[in-house]
């Protein structure tokens, strides 16, 4: 089985699409609109202008787009694409839009076929066709971000369950001694599953602490 790592890092730029097309083994990459980083397994480091097509490259390389976004699909194997400290997981037939927010510095993710998860550090989101999330992970303030762009985007963070609705944004953050979750809703309402069962609804401005347990972000 393949396994190749992709990274995202940067703001969605404006400009024409690049139908550059390119096998990663089993990954083919599409609609790039940016400057691209290239690692190799075997740490040789290049850059590829938007315009300049890119080769192929081998199994458990890096590529990172450092201006645009990217169209990552997976026929076979394994395969992860990186935007502001998140990590889309992808498995076979998986395809998925990869960028970062210019205005807000979160990653976007839209996935066109497929189920995935996508992690930031303490937090998984869980996304089926058809739904998009904006996802961030603050190493400075510990906090993980969601935004459901498109439907209703379950995620998990140590055992706790939060449902957030199409439009809300959430921080979520936990402490790494007591694993205690907090929750805190910037915009829109979400629905919040403890770890013993009981739910919780909350809405704009509204937070709540809840005990979680040492699994991160699994269900």
């Amino acid at each position: 089985m393949k396994s190749v790592r992709f990274f995202a890092v940067t703001m969605i730029v404006s400009g024409a699409i690049v139908l550059s097309q390119v096998a990663f083994g089993d990954v083919l990459i599409t609609n790039r609109t940016g400057r691209v980083r290239v690692i190799t397994p075997y740490g040789k480091v290049s850059f590829y202008s938007k315009d300049k097509p890119l080769p192929v490259i081998p199994s458990g390389s890096s590529v990172e787009i450092i201006h645009g976004s990217m169209d990552v699909a997976l026929s076979d194997g394994i395969a992860q694409a990186e935007a502001a400290n998140s990590i889309a997981l992808l498995s076979a037939e998986d395809k998925v839009t990869v960028s970062v927010d210019k205005k807000t510095g979160l990653g976007a993710y839209k996935v066109i076929k497929g189920n995935m998860v996508i992690q930031a550090v303490n937090t998984s989101a869980y996304l089926k066709a058809g739904q998009a999330v904006e996802i961030k992970w603050s190493e400075f303030e510990g906090v993980s971000e969601v935004e459901s762009t498109s439907g209703d985007i379950e995620t998990i963070t140590h055992g706790v369950n939060i449902v957030v609705s199409e439009g809300a944004l959430v921080k979520i953050s936990t402490s790494a001694i007591t694993r205690e979750v907090h929750v805190k809703v910037e915009k829109g309402a979400v629905a919040v599953t403890a770890i013993d069962g009981k739910v919780a609804k909350l809405t704009q401005g509204e937070k709540i602490a809840l005990p979680g347990s040492d699994a991160v972000g699994s269900k």
